[in-house]
């Protein structure tokens, strides 16, 4: 779908509590570019690059979900040209990463046209298996370099649907509080469902 389908289903994601009427118990927003080979700027081969396939993503309210098991936490800004991401435990062995690698794309550009570059700085994961703010764990994230969700604002994202550059796809979870729903709630509830149902029938999907 186009840019303003996109954001007219991030306002819809955010305005549930509003429209329904029930408190949110919790949600997660988890926005990413499409996958792209990336190469390993120091290849683990002699003869040829090392590649990965991958994907810039991020989380919203990760920092508060996650814990970082080895490495550091990513920053806001770039560190020498580099945007730094963390990745999930299965990806650093399913993708053989480490700490410490960095990778370009020349199929992704910034803000500025430049080719994406990506440093691994930390490996993550859930600090409570408990925690429904995961409705995918964290093992489900196997190509995802997770970065600041301000940076990912900045450097894929124009809030101008008419000046948007990137294909982003998004995915809102939203979990209600239904211990705090009543009866009297049931029929905005209903008539939530099929206002989102005819929206995104349109939209076709959720990302532009």
């Amino acid at each position: 779908v186009n840019a303003k389908n996109f954001y007219e289903a991030e306002r819809r994601a955010n305005n549930i509590e509003q429209d329904i009427g029930v408190p949110v118990a919790e949600k997660t927003n988890v926005y990413y570019l499409e996958n792209v080979t990336l190469k390993l700027e120091v290849s683990r081969h002699k003869d040829r690059d090392t590649t990965v396939i991958g994907r810039v993503a991020m989380m919203s309210d990760l920092e508060n979900h996650a814990e970082i098991v080895s490495g550091k936490w990513y920053s806001d800004e770039r560190n020498d040209g580099y945007v730094e991401a963390i990745i999930s435990e299965h990806m650093m062995v399913n993708q053989s990463l480490v700490i410490g690698d960095k990778l370009e794309s020349t199929r992704i550009k910034d803000k500025n046209g430049d080719p994406i570059k990506i440093e691994v700085v930390g490996v993550f994961k859930n600090t409570s298996d408990e925690d429904i703010y995961w409705v995918q764990p964290p093992s489900y994230y196997a190509s995802e370099f997770f970065i600041s969700e301000d940076l990912f604002y900045d450097e894929y994202m124009n809030q101008n649907p008419d000046e948007q550059q990137h294909i982003v796809f998004g995915i809102w979870y939203t979990i209600l509080d239904t211990a705090k729903m009543d009866i009297s709630d049931v029929e905005n509830a209903v008539a939530f469902v099929k206002n989102q149902t005819l929206f995104f029938k349109d939209a076709q999907n959720s990302s532009y």
